[in-house]
């Protein structure tokens, strides 16, 4: 999992081609579930056709860090030799995968009732190259992966994410709170973590997750976390969301996230979005805080725009907010049914010393491949 190593930060490799780069992508996650194949060994599509936003409950929110788009038939396989290549060499890796995955899932699970379940992962590869104001360059990939354990409990899923960047130019909301590096508004994004979870109450308005995991660092870091989200509709077109995690992490300690929301349906095509959300932690004085106003509209069927403002800070701080911060995301799907693009550029205001809050201008070009898969042979 320490695949994203190899390169350092702040500066770009000479054989950053796009070719190279997808190669490379490929070549890692390919590895990654190969050495947990062959582990297990010595023991013993497509996305879907685009709906505008709506409001009716989830059992988890979606990201705030990506606008999901899915893609139409206007991507399927090509005639040209080259799409054939990457549709053929894309097939082949996302086979691999399912198949290291299954087998991981046999292992484990119970083969009496294999021919009743479906085993499921998703993989996504997101390499993110920024420029700031100041000149600077900076190249961060990130995966997360999500399989489902169908063959132990349809509720029981493993989930590996990676990062390989700097703390933050800017603030964010955390993207899954009290899964480490993700539980505060700020902080160092460098990591590499598994976690086993539980949805011990799956329903459209009450969400209960049981988790525990390592963080692969040095020395090696345990969590485990209890999160619950309620969902209500308070009419056609809104709904307020609650979501209370709690967690202990090692060395830090036990802590808290409280997370609100509120979503209301402008139109078929237009989402307006109010998210929340404070951390305590031991160890951190204060509570840890920000709070983002986004629209997302959709654009056409392959793409949609993100507008975010947000303002973030620390309860002990005299000035309490520490950073503001303004962009506009654009995300689409190209060439294939299972690539992606984000274009976003954004302008931020961090406190000084002073109290004052310069203008800061980031840049940010980030490339996604996705791998999906289902067992569908009953095996």
């Amino acid at each position: 999992m320490l695949w994203f190593l190899y390169r350092k930060k702040g500066q770009l490799s000479d054989q950053s081609g796009p070719l190279h780069l997808f190669r490379s992508l490929v070549l890692v996650v390919h590895l990654l579930l190969s050495t947990i194949g062959t582990e297990i060994s010595a023991a013993g599509e497509k996305p879907a056709e685009h709906s505008a936003p709506t409001v009716e409950p989830a059992p988890a929110p979606p990201p705030t860090s990506t606008v999901p788009v899915p893609a139409d038939t206007s991507l399927e396989p090509k005639g040209s030799k080259i799409e054939k290549l990457l549709d053929k060499t894309h097939g082949s890796i996302q086979q691999s995968i399912l198949k290291q995955v299954v087998r991981f899932d046999d292992f484990f699970g119970n083969t009496q009732t294999e021919n009743q379940r479906e085993t499921k992962y998703e993989i996504r590869l997101r390499n993110a190259i920024q420029l700031d104001n100041r000149g600077n360059f900076q190249y961060s990939p990130k995966i997360r992966a999500n399989i489902v354990l169908s063959k132990i409990d349809e509720r029981l899923r493993l989930a590996i994410s990676g990062e390989d960047e700097q703390k933050p130019l800017t603030p964010t909301l955390p993207d899954d709170p009290g899964n480490p590096g993700f539980d505060r508004t700020s902080g160092n994004f460098r990591l590499v973590n598994t976690e086993l979870r539980y949805r011990l109450i799956p329903s459209p308005s009450q969400d209960l997750l049981l988790g525990a995991g390592v963080e692969l660092a040095n020395p090696p870091q345990v969590f485990a976390r209890s999160r619950f989200q309620y969902t209500h509709n308070l009419s056609d077109i809104s709904l307020f969301r609650f979501g209370e995690t709690l967690f202990v992490k090692t060395p830090d300690g036990p802590g808290a996230t409280t997370e609100i929301a509120l979503e209301r349906l402008l139109d078929q095509k237009t989402l307006l979005r109010w998210d929340s959300t404070g951390t305590v932690i031991s160890g951190l004085r204060g509570v840890e805080w920000g709070s983002e106003l986004s629209l997302i509209h959709t654009l056409s069927s392959l793409s949609a725009i993100n507008v975010i403002g947000g303002a973030y800070g620390n309860t002990s701080f005299d000035g309490v907010i520490n950073a503001y911060r303004l962009l506009a995301r654009y995300r689409r799907n190209f060439f294939r049914s299972w690539l992606f693009y984000e274009l976003e550029p954004e302008l931020f205001w961090p406190r000084r010393a002073d109290g004052s809050f310069p203008t800061n201008f980031i840049f940010t070009f980030r490339l996604e491949v996705v791998f999906k898969g289902i067992d569908v042979t009953g095996r």
